[in-house]
């Protein structure tokens, strides 16, 4: 019984950490759509803000790696 409640409280922490790296990487990636990549400085920043959203998305694929071991190993 508290192994389970254990797993759902990980699962729910995992989860809820997915969902805010999710929101963020969305919102910059809202905010890279509507930027000018024709200046040096434009460009500069729209690859470093791709990168954000790229390593928001990794972790967020590690969240679920993460969750989908809790319950294999059990």
């Amino acid at each position: 019984m508290q192994e389970t409640e254990s797993l759902k409280a990980a699962q729910q922490m995992l989860c809820n950490n997915a969902i805010h790296q999710l929101t963020n990487a969305i919102y910059t990636f809202r905010s890279v759509q509507h930027m000018d990549g024709r200046s040096e400085k434009g460009r500069q920043i729209l690859a470093e803000d791709l990168m954000t959203v790229e390593d928001a998305l990794y972790s967020v694929q590690s969240q679920i790696e993460t969750i989908r071991n809790l319950y294999l190993e059990v």
